[in-house]
């Protein structure tokens, strides 16, 4: 009987790995689309700025500053009418 209850033990332990390793196999797998996925994302992007004329790195990071420093001005003026509304 005690042989039963360690092959049973030792059955569980082998399903207990096949799902680690099927587990790791999907968590890859998610990973990659999401690689894949962000991959096309920064092409599309960086097509857009080649589009537009933006062909290097130099004009394109200021461009980023630019959009950046809009945005900051947009929040700060939010923020200023936001506090003169109480």
């Amino acid at each position: 009987m005690a042989k039963n209850l360690e092959e049973k033990l030792k059955n569980i332990d082998e399903k207990i790995s096949q799902l680690k390793a099927q587990k790791q196999l999907i968590q890859n797998k998610l990973k990659e689309q999401e690689r894949k996925k962000r991959t096309k994302k920064l092409i599309e992007i960086g097509a857009i700025f080649y589009s537009a004329g933006i062909k290097d790195q130099e004009p394109a990071s200021k461009v980023k500053e630019l959009i950046l420093t809009y945005i900051l001005q947009e929040v700060f003026i939010f923020c200023k009418m936001e506090m003169n509304c109480d």
